[in-house]
């Protein structure tokens, strides 16, 4: 029995148990699919594959490049996206209940003052606070704090390793602020002040391509991280290419231009009908 329930499809994508049909897995199909798609599903192209580049909770903004200069030639897609190392949780209610050695224990060790900001005008400064899941009163307030004055505020940092982070504003006459921080913490310093960038390559599969020719297309690509998209012959061509250090994500994983006229899905209660107002589906079965 289908497990997927279906959303309503006039603005997004349908979702369907993939019956009957087959999906098109042209790669110009899957390009096109990786240029349409929102963040969800480009969010599901690194947590979903296979080993998956990072947990769902840690990933913060995804975008996508298809067709992209890489040296002498182009690469199919590049996926743009931020790793969240640190939160500030919207309660401060880390410390309750701890007593003096409890404190002690979790801010034992100290960073230097680093540098978020540096000269910048009070909204961009605010901006890269809210950014890092302050509201916008509390960022307010940490920009037009005085030099005398300190921030506090208990964060998350990796493994939810609780740490003390202190903000000072340093105001200049013209108008512009830079802001440093320092944190206390327990254990091991955090890696960044809230996230970082990274890149990662998507290469799609051509149709009949062997897996030599896979392979040597993906090398090509590293030390970056390759997710190939598309679908492999066996469980052991699969297991080869997570072994050469690729990740991989299936090609029924993307969304596809809607043709509910042509679509095969007979469970779909747009199927068949040209005048379905759907866009994009997950679950489109088409006789190719």
């Amino acid at each position: 029995m289908c497990r997927d329930r279906y959303r309503p499809c006039h603005t997004h994508y349908e979702n369907a148990c993939h019956h009957g049909g087959m999906l098109d897995t042209h790669p110009e199909t899957l390009l096109l699919a990786i240029a349409i798609a929102d963040a969800p599903v480009l969010r599901s192209l690194l947590w979903r594959a296979s080993p998956p580049l990072a947990t769902i909770d840690t990933l913060g903004h995804v975008r996508a490049q298809v067709q992209v200069p890489w040296g002498d030639g182009v690469v199919d897609a590049l996926l743009h996206y931020d790793i969240i190392h640190c939160l500030m949780p919207p309660i401060q209610s880390v410390d309750a209940g701890w007593n003096a050695q409890d404190y002690r224990r979790h801010t034992c060790f100290e960073t230097a003052w680093q540098p978020l900001v540096d000269s910048v005008a009070i909204t961009i400064a605010i901006e890269h606070l809210t950014a890092a899941g302050l509201s916008l009163h509390q960022a307010t307030l940490i920009s037009r704090q005085p030099a005398s004055a300190t921030s506090k505020a208990w964060w998350y940092g990796p493994g939810n390793q609780p740490f003390l982070r202190a903000i000072r504003t340093i105001h200049f006459s013209d108008g512009n602020l830079s802001l440093h921080y320092k944190d206390y913490f327990g254990h091991k310093a955090p890696p960044c002040f809230h996230r970082e960038t990274q890149l990662a390559v998507i290469v799609l599969r051509q149709a009949g391509e062997t897996f030599v020719s896979l392979v040597r297309r993906a090398q090509a690509l590293q030390p970056q991280p390759v997710i190939i998209v598309g679908t492999t012959s066996s469980a052991i061509e699969a297991q080869a290419l997570v072994q050469q250090g690729f990740h991989l994500y299936p090609a029924a994983g993307l969304p596809q231009i809607a043709s509910c006229e042509r679509c095969q899905l007979h469970s779909c209660s747009w199927q068949g009908n040209p005048a379905s107002p759907v866009q994009y589906c997950h679950a489109m079965r088409l006789d190719l």
